[in-house]
């Protein structure tokens, strides 16, 4: 027979008592690590007692188990996973362990996760050294990832040496390694707090310390790629590392000459040693070398002061963007090059060719932004029916100007779309709308025609109608859809 549960009916079964509930969650956690098949001791004690039929030394359930039901378990019980965990514990190898942790991990329940983290002594886990080693390295990297590096810095020492205890000594230099990246991450968080301080002398020395421990690690994680081979790609981003700390505290100080020495020494050092790695890795050392380089040539811009070179950078940081590679920095920098770069452009056909750039950089990522925040643009658009357009900018994290570019230019694809005129004419218009610093959700053909006048700037004539019967559909529909809230 196949039963399928949801949490208020096991809570029935077990009359809403704790302990019932408690050892049920851990019985269906069992259940799934092992096909279905757990403890007679927690069978009998849980919701499930006649629902499995049991032999000497294990139990089989009748009902499905599946990831969903769990999900659904912990989040309804949360308070009895401590106690639930520590029947686990009693009961689970360290294997088994190390596939729950993943099992919360990739079911987007970090919080249960961490909480082994206190919930675990690794020295009390009745396995062998290599796979105590292998749950306090996957405890360190949980704590890793979600920030908690002080944490993680105990538990990757902690690996460190149960690996080293178990003759693993490459393993161990590894982990090391990785306790070392924690302490540099939690320097860095003393830096930029100094920072806001306005202590820089001090944040200097602890960026060079930082600076340091990056090339430090790079020699560890060298030692153990000899039997571990993706060690070797971390020795070679730390390499990037020591460069590129130094130089992101020299750009952000103004010190754009040493901030370009810098990048330049990070993104060569991957040119010449890249060679060799697989195509995965090949590829995320890709994403490190286009962004110091995107950053020196920005600081070569900075100190030149040319158009060419602002555009150059920008074109770099936008392909980080598509890519999604540290999207909200990399579209601040592309925003900042491109705009540099249509400053400090010496003709109008310069300034044609650049700002369609930033047009459509500004649309792809506040469209990203939407999806993720409303759901999508015209949820956007129900949000903007109640809300003022600078409390949704703000929500965004985009000015104010980005975000009527970004909507008039969704709502003229639309108007394009029926009535079959050419998608390309939109980012010149829209570039047309921003050079002649016009309002994109407001202006009308006519506004535009007198301000094309008084300027003296002329358009062909077809094109010119063209752009003019667009705005004046678009003003149309804006008013229509926003009700005036612009």
């Amino acid at each position: 027979m196949s039963l399928t549960f949801n949490p208020v009916a096991i809570a029935e079964r077990c009359g809403w008592d704790l302990e019932c509930i408690s050892n049920s969650l851990a019985a269906l956690l069992i259940a799934l690590l092992r096909e279905g098949k757990l403890p007679p001791e927690l069978a009998s004690k849980s919701a499930f007692k006649d629902l499995s039929t049991c032999r000497d030394d294990y139990c089989e359930l009748s009902l499905r188990v599946d990831e969903s039901l769990i999900r659904e378990l912990l989040k309804t019980y949360s308070t009895v996973f401590r106690s639930a965990y520590e029947r686990l514990l009693r009961n689970l190898s360290s294997e088994e362990l190390t596939k729950l942790l993943q099992l919360l991990v990739d079911n987007e329940l970090d919080d249960f996760a961490l909480e082994v983290d206190y919930l675990t002594d690794i020295s009390k886990v009745n396995a062998p050294l290599s796979l105590r080693a292998q749950l306090a390295e996957q405890i360190a990297t949980l704590l890793y990832a979600s920030g908690n590096y002080e944490r993680a810095r105990e538990r990757f020492l902690e690996a460190s040496k149960l690996y080293e205890e178990a003759g693993l000594s490459e393993r161990s230099l590894l982990m090391r390694a990785f306790a070392m990246l924690s302490e540099a991450e939690l320097l860095k968080e003393r830096a930029a707090k100094l920072h806001e301080e306005n202590n820089h002398v001090e944040e200097e020395k602890v960026v060079k310390t930082v600076s340091r421990i990056y090339a430090e690690t790079s020699v560890l994680f060298k030692q153990a790629s000899r039997t571990i081979p993706e060690a070797s790609v971390n020795a070679l981003l730390s390499r990037c590392d020591a460069h590129e700390v130094l130089a992101n505290f020299y750009f952000t100080h103004g010190q754009v000459e040493e901030a370009e020495k810098y990048y330049t020494m990070c993104f060569t050092t991957i040119r010449e040693e890249r060679e060799g790695l697989s195509e995965v890795y090949r590829k995320l050392v890709e994403y490190k070398e286009i962004t110091c380089k995107a950053f020196a040539v920005l600081c070569k811009a900075i100190m030149e002061g040319k158009s060419h070179l602002y555009e150059e950078a920008g074109d770099a940081f936008s392909k980080l963007v598509e890519e999604r590679y540290l999207e909200d920095v990399m579209v601040e920098m592309a925003t900042i090059a491109y705009r540099s770069a249509i400053e400090t452009a010496e003709s109008l056909d310069d300034v044609l060719r650049v700002y369609p750039k930033y047009i459509n950089l500004v649309i792809m990522y506040i469209d990203r932004r939407a999806r993720d925040k409303y759901g999508g643009f015209e949820h956007l658009l129900q949000e903007l029916k109640v809300r003022p357009l600078s409390s949704l900018s703000d929500e965004l994290r985009v000015d104010e100007y980005a975000l009527k570019i970004y909507i008039a230019g969704k709502l003229l694809q639309e108007i394009a779309n029926q009535e079959n005129t050419q998608l390309t004419l939109i980012p010149e218009l829209l570039t047309l709308i921003a050079g002649l610093s016009l309002d994109p959700l407001s202006t009308s053909g006519s506004e535009l025609r007198a301000e094309l006048l008084r300027r003296g700037v002329e358009i062909e004539r077809e094109t010119l109608n063209t752009m003019c019967r667009l705005l004046d559909k678009l003003s149309r529909k804006v008013r229509e859809i926003i009700l005036g809230s612009v």
